[in-house]
């Protein structure tokens, strides 16, 4: 079925960018239009005068994050963390982390203070500079910022104290 799948897209898309098809279904007016010829191309091949589908272990496919994953949302992608596998997105959250001193009780509830979202393949590092920015930009920069390992790195602890954030 797949086949069938791949081999009608072909014909489809063949039919789309003939010199006889109208030129507004040439134009590229259609937002299926690059969705389709993307994913033939990542999914499919031509081979000996037929629409063949790609075998990853032979021909490969694209990695997670370029592979087009649905016709109906283009930015979403695949990802892996912890050994757990999604489609879609990542949402990078801030929160208030009061800490009482000593004989004070915490009374006060922790406040989302940025929510960023990135495509699933983004890697968590590659937001800490980002969420960082959008803090001090709000005036909410923290003088301790705690994060999971993925948000950290070499460049990331050192470019964080430069801001007086450790």
């Amino acid at each position: 079925m797949a086949s069938q799948y791949g081999a009608d897209g072909a014909l489809l898309l063949g039919a789309v960018r003939a010199p006889g098809a109208p030129s507004w279904l040439r134009g590229g007016c259609l937002p299926w239009r690059g969705c389709a010829g993307s994913g033939c191309k990542q999914y499919y091949r031509t081979g000996r005068g037929a629409v063949v589908m790609r075998d990853a272990g032979e021909q490969g496919l694209p990695p997670g994050r370029s592979r087009i994953i649905s016709p109906y949302d283009l930015d979403a992608r695949y990802s892996e963390k912890r050994g757990r596998s999604w489609l879609g997105y990542k949402i990078h959250l801030t929160e208030t982390c009061a800490v009482p001193g000593p004989g004070s009780s915490r009374d006060t509830p922790n406040l989302i203070t940025s929510v960023i979202t990135t495509p699933a393949s983004t890697a968590d590092v590659a937001m800490t500079t980002p969420v960082h920015d959008m803090l001090d930009a709000a005036g909410l920069a923290p003088a301790e910022h705690a994060v999971d390992a993925g948000y950290a790195s070499a460049d990331e602890l050192v470019t964080a104290r430069d801001r007086g954030i450790i």
